[in-house]
């Protein structure tokens, strides 16, 4: 009996040593987008300074930070390619705060054809490389048709963190 005991204060222990040293913070960042993408990304970084002055490693952004338009022809004229203007100010502040983001929902390009969109989910690691590209393949449906605007993918994808390694 004793012996059990032992070996539960044991593991009891263990377990509260992992928990503390596998401990990451995350910031979940929830916004309301609008047409104007400038103003979005203002949002976005006074939010996302905000989790960095709580300690967090990595933050999360929502679906459609970028942009929310309700046509098709303004889509496709505010989406920009993978390593648009947009991507890389975020890459740049990821570098900047040693911080790891994922951009929940972007409109993005297709580098072989301008009226191809996708809703991709974008990783960008604390040096500011995009490390995880994933293109959806189930598309938001509730009010709107997103299919007449952004490509379905077919396939997923996995991203590895050092954030979710520690």
């Amino acid at each position: 009996m004793r012996h059990i005991l032992r070996k539960a204060y044991f593991i009891g222990k263990l377990r509260e040593k992992l928990q503390y040293n596998m401990t990451t913070k995350i910031g979940v960042i929830q916004m309301q987008s609008t047409a104007n993408k400038e103003w979005n990304f203002n949002q976005a970084v006074k939010y996302i300074n905000k989790a960095i002055a709580s300690g967090v490693k990595i933050v999360f952004l929502p679906e459609c930070f970028d942009f929310v338009v309700l046509s098709h022809k303004e889509t496709l004229n505010l989406a920009e390619v993978l390593k648009g203007p947009l991507v890389t100010r975020y890459c740049s502040l990821a570098a900047r705060e040693n911080l790891w983001i994922s951009l929940g929902g972007a409109h993005i390009k297709s580098s072989d054809n301008d009226d191809q969109i996708y809703n991709s989910h974008i990783v960008i690691n604390s040096d500011g490389q995009i490390v995880g590209v994933y293109h959806k393949v189930h598309l938001f449906d509730a009010n709107l048709n997103a299919e007449e605007i952004t490509t379905p993918n077919i396939k997923s994808t996995c991203t590895q963190s050092s954030v979710s390694q520690k």
